[in-house]
């Protein structure tokens, strides 16, 4: 009799285990999966598709609920200690865009300058969509107040993200897009692969400060913007995103 009510209890424990074993199966599955093949083939291109920024982009944003637009601080981030791993890519990414031209030295020296501010002032970022992010608030005395830097790219390291505003934007110094800038970053962002970017008349609040750029073949928008500083950021849109958001913006006083 002992023998069956062990038995009993060990398959009821079983039952109630398993969905948890379940889920973690999923949820390993899910983290550990191919991004290159979760895209439908009627809603991206095959060179959407075979490209690691816009099929991953396109993943988090319309499959997974993850998106990497905007501020990139949604609920599906987690924020941890700064990783060495994610300054060497900054620092990689900042010099690959002062030989492109993009920065120059004296612009470069203040961001890296930032970038190796130490863990009291940065911290690294994941979202589970294969996402990494490493962010730095450095506090300066003359003038007062914070150096930022925030940088967002790809576990494989393709850069997705860079914003870097001065405590002082007048020892930055002039960095005004245009759109030679962007036919220049898209080549060290490794997207100048793609046929059909078109220049995006910028329709914000403050048109003079910045510029922007899509791709309907890689559903991704490309927007510059020069604010105490410099900042960049890649965002997947549907064209039909694309059309809603500029139909939007028109309206903007």
């Amino acid at each position: 009799m002992k023998s069956k009510i062990t038995a009993y209890c060990a398959a009821l424990l079983a039952l109630l285990v398993l969905p948890f074993g379940v889920l973690a199966a999923w949820d390993k599955l899910l983290l550990g999966r191919d991004f290159s093949q979760a895209v439908p083939a009627d809603t991206l291109s095959a060179a959407g598709r075979s490209n690691a920024t816009a099929c991953t982009l396109y993943n988090c944003a319309h499959i997974f609920g993850a998106p990497a637009g905007g501020d990139y601080l949604t609920d599906s981030w987690t924020t941890t200690e700064a990783d060495s791993a994610d300054l060497a890519q900054l620092t990689s990414f900042l010099t690959d865009l002062h030989k492109a031209g993009l920065l120059d030295a004296a612009q470069l020296r203040l961001c890296l300058n930032a970038a190796n501010a130490g863990p009291d002032a940065a911290h690294s970022l994941a979202a589970p969509c294969g996402l990494r992010g490493y962010s730095v608030q450095l506090l300066r005395d003359e003038p007062y107040g914070y150096d930022t830097l925030q940088f967002y790219y790809l576990e494989n390291g393709s850069p997705l993200s860079l914003r870097f505003y001065a405590a002082d934007p007048q020892a930055f110094g002039s960095c005004t897009p245009d759109d030679a800038f962007v036919q220049t970053l898209l080549q060290v962002l490794g997207l100048d692969s793609f046929a059909d970017w078109q220049p995006a008349a910028w329709r914000g609040r403050a048109p003079a400060i910045g510029v922007a750029a899509y791709s309907a073949e890689a559903q991704l928008y490309l927007s510059v913007t020069e604010l105490e500083g410099i900042s960049f950021s890649l965002t997947s849109l549907t064209p039909q995103d694309f059309a809603a958001l500029y139909q939007e913006q028109e309206v903007l006083p």
